[in-house]
C-alpha cells in the first residue's frame, strides 16, 4: 500500500476515532495523540504492516472509542453529553429565532406600502441608420 493512501485512511480513521469519543476537546486531542504514538510504535516494529493490520491491533474507531469512553468514566462522559445537548439546544434556538425573524420580516416587507411616484417619462430611441448606430 503507499504511503498517501495510508496516510488517508488514518486521516479518516483519526477523524471517525474523534467524532465518537465523548469528552473535551483537549481531553480528545490527547487520547488522539496517545493513539497516534500507539500506531506509531505498531508501524515501528512491523514495518511491513498494512492498515488493516495494525487496526486489528489497536481496534476500530468504534471499540477504541467505547474503550477510551470507558476509562473516563460515566460521570465525565454525561457530563460532555449534558454541555453537548445544552449547546446544541442554544444553537437550534437561535436558529428558529433567526428564521422567525426572516420570516417577519419577509411578511412586513410584502405587505408594506412601496410608494413610487412616478414624476417624468422619457423614451430614447435607439435605431441604426445606413451609416451605423444613431444614438
Amino acid at each position: 500500500m503507499r504511503a498517501t493512501d495510508m496516510k488517508t485512511e488514518w486521516k479518516a480513521y483519526y477523524r471517525d476515532l474523534a467524532w465518537r469519543l465523548e469528552c473535551p476537546r483537549a481531553k480528545r486531542r490527547e487520547l488522539i495523540e496517545e493513539t497516534r504514538r500507539a500506531v506509531t510504535n505498531f508501524m515501528e516494529e512491523a514495518p511491513h504492516a498494512e492498515f488493516a493490520d495494525a487496526v486489528r491491533f489497536i481496534g476500530t474507531p468504534a471499540e477504541l472509542a467505547r474503550s477510551y469512553n470507558e476509562l473516563l468514566g460515566p460521570e465525565a462522559t454525561e457530563k460532555f453529553r449534558r454541555g453537548r445537548r445544552i449547546r446544541r439546544r442554544i444553537v437550534l434556538g437561535f436558529a428558529i429565532v433567526a428564521l422567525a425573524a426572516a420570516v417577519i420580516y419577509g411578511a412586513y416587507l410584502r405587505e408594506r406600502q412601496h410608494d413610487v411616484n412616478i414624476t417624468e417619462e422619457k423614451t430614447i430611441v435607439i435605431y441604426k441608420t445606413e451609416e451605423g448606430e444613431n444614438p
